[in-house]
Formats: C-alpha cells, sequence, structure tokens
C-alpha cells in the first residue's frame, strides 16, 4: 500500500503556495498453469491470484495534500491524486487431471485494491483579497481474468470453476475555505473514475471433462465523490 502527504501553511504580507500530493500503484499479478505442463492431483488443484489492500484498513492509495495561508493577498492550491492501474490473472493452459475424479479445479482471480483521496481538514485561505482551489482525484483501472486457455485440457474433476471478481471502492473528497475582506474565490474538484473489466473465460478448443463446471464473472466497484467549498467575504464571494 502507499499513502502521501503534502500539506502547506504560509503566513505574510502575500502568502502564496500550493500542496501537491500524488500516489500511483501499477501491479500485474498472475497464478498460472502454464502450456506444456502437466499436473495431476487427486485432492484438486487451485489456481488463485489476489490485489488486496494494505495491513488492517488501510486501503491500497492513499493520498492527501493539505494548505492554510494567512495574508492581505492569499492564494493556494491543493492537489492530491490517487491511481491504481492493476491487472490480476488466473489461467490454466496445460494439461491438469483430478487423478481419481474427486477433486475439483478452481481458477479464480479477484481485485479487492482501493483508493482515497482528498484533505484530511478543510484546507483554508484568508485574506484582504483571497483565492483558492481543491483538486483531488481517485482513479482506478483493473483487469480482473480468471481462463482456461485455449486448446487447455481439464480431465477427471469432480468440478471445474472459473471466477472473476472486481469489488475495489474509489472515494475522493475536497473541502476548501476561503475568506477575505475585499473578496473570496474559491474552487473545489473532486472526482472518482472507475474503469475494470472482468472476465471469465473457457477458450476454443479447451476439452474440459467434470461432473459440473460453472462460470462466473462479477463487478461490483464503489465510486464516491464530494466536493464543497466555503466562501466568507466582507463584500464578495465566488466559488
Amino acid at each position: 500500500d502507499r499513502a502521501n502527504i503534502a500539506g502547506s501553511y504560509p503566513v505574510g504580507g502575500i502568502a502564496m503556495g500550493g500542496a501537491v500530493a500524488y500516489s500511483a500503484i501499477n501491479t500485474d499479478t498472475r497464478a498460472l498453469i502454464d502450456s506444456g505442463s502437466q499436473v495431476i492431483a487427486n485432492s484438486g488443484v487451485d489456481v488463485s491470484a489476489v490485489a488486496n489492500n494494505g495491513q488492517g484498513d488501510r486501503v491500497a492509495a492513499e493520498t492527501q495534500a493539505n494548505i492554510g495561508f494567512g495574508g492581505l493577498v492569499g492564494v493556494g492550491a491543493a492537489v492530491a491524486i490517487s491511481h491504481i492501474d492493476s491487472k490480476v490473472s488466473a489461467t490454466s493452459a496445460g494439461n491438469v487431471s483430478g487423478g481419481n475424479g474427486a477433486g475439483n479445479l478452481t481458477i479464480s482471480a479477484a481485485d479487492h485494491s482501493s483508493a482515497k483521496a482528498g484533505n484530511s481538514n478543510p484546507s483554508v485561505v484568508v485574506g484582504g483579497i483571497a483565492v483558492g482551489a481543491v483538486v483531488v482525484k481517485a482513479e482506478r483501472k483493473s483487469d480482473v481474468t480468471a481462463k482456461i486457455a485455449d486448446a487447455a485440457q481439464a480431465k477427471n474433476f469432480a468440478k471445474v470453476v472459473l471466477s472473476a471478481l472486481n469489488d475495489g471502492s474509489l472515494a475522493a473528497t475536497g473541502v476548501m475555505g476561503a475568506g477575505g475582506v475585499g473578496a473570496a474565490g474559491i474552487g473545489v474538484n473532486a472526482k472518482a473514475k472507475d474503469a475494470s473489466s472482468v472476465a471469465a473465460l473457457i477458450g476454443a478448443g479447451a476439452n474440459i471433462k467434470a461432473s459440473d463446471t460453472m462460470v462466473s464473472a462479477i463487478s461490483s466497484p464503489v465510486a464516491e465523490s464530494e466536493a464543497k467549498g466555503i466562501g466568507f467575504s466582507g463584500v464578495e464571494t465566488l466559488g
């Protein structure tokens, strides 16, 4: 897992600055019985690939950017971006046998990786003229595949199960407050985007002999975004 935090808090007659934090995770997780391989297992065969989050309740990627300014003129921006690009695949491409026919062949691929981006506390810019912006993005691209490859063999199994699952989540939260005696202008943009694909496949020419065969592909991602702008000014507020 990866977590980044950036912050900036200058104070002065003219206070300007910004905080930018970026977290990126690129993973390729594979479980494979390659073509040309021969496997015989009376108790069954399990081919499994999983992309998880961090330990405990930590997501795979988390990013925070916070700013605070005070002065006659206050200008600030906070940018927080979390990005996950994940590939998870479980494939049987060889000659696999359950021997006495009592065991199962299970091929499963799952991606649970999640991302968060935002500011832990409202970013605030205060000045005679105050202008502030917060940009928050949580992005995720996941390709999950469970497959029996073209021309592969799967024989003498009680059950053959292929399952592909994508259930990661995204959360983007941005809060900005700006105040000035003359004018306050604020902008908040929060975006959560999930572009994932999930597939469970039996390839062309594959030879399967089993009492039961199950193929399932499930995608249940969650994407949440929230943007709040708070302005307080003696004359005019834009946000």
